[in-house]
């Protein structure tokens, strides 16, 4: 063999285990880029849901797993709760965590819940307070807010009295046409003489079932301007209040609250004829009186019921409603 094919061979050689080297060199290069992008990816064990950090972002204790990937510094948490770089991933200890935190929630809610319910808004009348005890009712009204057009006041004139709106009456100007079966009294409020005060107003008042008459014109007198107006027992029940065009003489057995002491609970409450609805006078109700109001009185025999007054009892009734013809 000669010596310059020798040479040749070598020099192949030489260019061949160069390029060996360059490949490795490549391979070795890719490999390790591989290990840094690996370094990257987040531990999900180093989250403050899951593990306990000691500040540097690695793991104190060693998880029960153990991956690779897990005891790599400066991982950033996933904030899922789980391992999501774990092969088998720590679902026992990832489960107790958020069943823990599930209870938390959970109390917290009913703490919340609780608080809501103990507290009493300030317009509830029938609710109780924290301490138990019911809160008395005071009136149909708290403040002038709750009255259209008029103003929240006792309708007996005494401070404590159960409260009411009292709204200025409509006065007539004209008489109806056409008018109904009972001829109008008046055309305006001029036209009434029954004395100061005397206005005229529409009609019927109170209108308490049957063939309706139609509408006309009455005039509205004032039957007293105060309580020593009234018969004993009674009190003047101003104009204005529960539909009254005028003030009328109404009974009152009480005054406020504080007058009903024969038995426990004691409140002054006012009471409605069954027909026609209108205002029949102020009495003491109690904790084991039949009603204190209509609301009270569940339906009897397929008709509602509503809460009277029974004079010769001296107490409250549930009697039917039953509609007139």
């Amino acid at each position: 063999m000669s010596s310059s094919y020798i040479v040749i061979v070598s020099r192949r050689c030489a260019m061949l285990n160069r390029h060996l080297v360059l490949i490795a060199s490549l391979f070795l290069s890719s490999v390790a880029a591989c290990s840094d992008e690996e370094e990257l990816v987040p531990d999900a064990d180093s989250d403050v849901v899951s593990d306990v950090s000691d500040g540097s972002g690695g793991d104190v204790a060693p998880d029960s797993d153990a991956d690779a990937t897990e005891t790599d510094p400066g991982d950033a948490p996933d904030g899922s709760g789980t391992d999501a770089g774990d092969v088998d991933g720590d679902l026992s200890e990832d489960a107790e965590v958020a069943d823990a935190q599930t209870d938390a929630t959970d109390a917290a809610d009913a703490l919340e819940t609780d608080a809501q319910n103990d507290a009493v808004q300030p317009d509830d009348t029938t609710g109780d307070t924290d301490a138990g005890s019911p809160v008395v009712p005071t009136g149909d009204c708290t403040s002038d807010d709750d009255c259209f057009d008029g103003v929240c006041l006792p309708i007996n004139g005494i401070e404590g009295g159960w409260k009411s709106c009292q709204i200025a009456p409509f006065e007539a100007e004209f008489c109806p046409d056409p008018g109904g079966a009972f001829e109008s009294e008046c055309c305006n409020s001029t036209e009434c003489n029954g004395g100061a005060g005397s206005i005229c107003v529409r009609g019927p008042l109170f209108y308490c079932g049957g063939a309706f008459p139609g509408e006309y014109n009455l005039c509205a007198t004032p039957a007293c301007a105060t309580n020593t107006d009234c018969a004993e027992g009674n009190f003047c029940l101003d104009g204005g209040f529960y539909g009254e065009p005028a003030a009328v003489c109404a009974p009152g057995g009480c005054a406020t609250h504080a007058d009903c002491t024969d038995g426990p609970d004691g409140q002054c409450r006012p009471f409605f004829t069954e027909c026609g609805n209108r205002f029949d006078g102020l009495h003491c109700t109690y904790a084991d009186s039949a009603c204190r109001s209509s609301a009270d009185c569940p339906p009897a025999e397929g008709f509602p019921q509503v809460c009277q007054w029974d004079i010769g009892a001296g107490e409250s009734v549930c009697i039917p409603s039953i509609p007139r013809p």
